[in-house]
């Protein structure tokens, strides 16, 4: 599978594992049109506004041409 994080670091197609998303993490590969990072899910109790939240993101992403949405990852700031 090939997918934005294989094209940010330079690889070839291949399996998307663990590995894989901590060295994007470390490397600070950026959002792309193709490519999301959140810091957390968006089933959070505290955020009743979720399902509108993860439509809008659904959305842009299938309107852009796809991508992947990464959940889990905060940005350093």
């Amino acid at each position: 599978m090939f997918t934005p994080i294989h094209r940010a670091l330079g690889l070839k197609p291949g399996d998307i594992t663990w590995d894989l998303i901590e060295c994007a993490v470390e490397q600070k590969v950026e959002e792309a049109v193709d490519l999301d990072w959140k810091q957390c899910d968006y089933l959070d109790s505290r955020n009743p506004q979720w399902q509108d939240e993860v439509a809008k993101d659904i959305a842009a992403m299938a309107n852009s041409g796809g991508g992947w949405i990464v959940l889990g990852v905060a940005e350093d700031r």
